[in-house]
């Protein structure tokens, strides 16, 4: 799954990484719908699912798969599981703001690497609220492998925060 990360235009090519998805990794789709059920679960009831719970609600036949996803959620920084507790699951603060999404226009492509051909696009993309900041930002998808060394492979998505100067 491609990540997202936070930069800031200097001038007109030039950029700087100020940020990425923080202390938090990106979900793949499964685990996003586990952590959405998991939060709607607490907010109805109060009290956090079970394993067997989550398990019942995504039709998993073995404790375990509900367990694996819970563990990963944990390992990217979502929730926090206290061993042996039955419910013993706990939102993490910066997961709730995860949440909070904001859209931004998606402008095409940046190479890294081969130079490529521009191509004007009108989309737009949700991002985590969290990776913007006051100043207006764009979304840019990376073609190429010149930045491997700074994590950012092909196909990965850039924020850009636009700005006269970097700090």
């Amino acid at each position: 799954m491609p990540s997202i990360h936070l930069y800031t235009q200097i001038g007109i090519s030039g950029y700087q990484e100020i940020g990425g998805t923080g202390g938090i990794k990106m979900l793949n789709e499964k685990e996003g719908k586990i952590l959405e059920y998991v939060t709607e679960y607490v907010r109805k009831n109060g009290f956090p699912p079970s394993v067997r719970d989550v398990c019942k609600a995504f039709g998993f036949s073995s404790p375990r798969a509900g367990q694996k996803y819970l563990e990963a959620l944990e390992e990217k920084g979502y929730i926090k599981r206290k061993e042996g507790m039955f419910r013993g699951i706990k939102i993490l603060s910066e997961a709730r703001h995860s949440f909070d999404s904001i859209t931004l226009p998606f402008f095409g492509f940046i190479a890294a690497g081969e130079p490529i051909e521009v191509i004007d696009r009108k989309e737009e993309m949700e991002v985590p609220r969290s990776m913007v900041g006051k100043k207006p930002c764009y979304i840019l998808q990376v073609k190429g492998n010149s930045m491997i060394e700074d994590h950012i492979l092909d196909g990965d998505f850039i924020v850009v925060e636009k700005c006269d100067s970097a700090d």
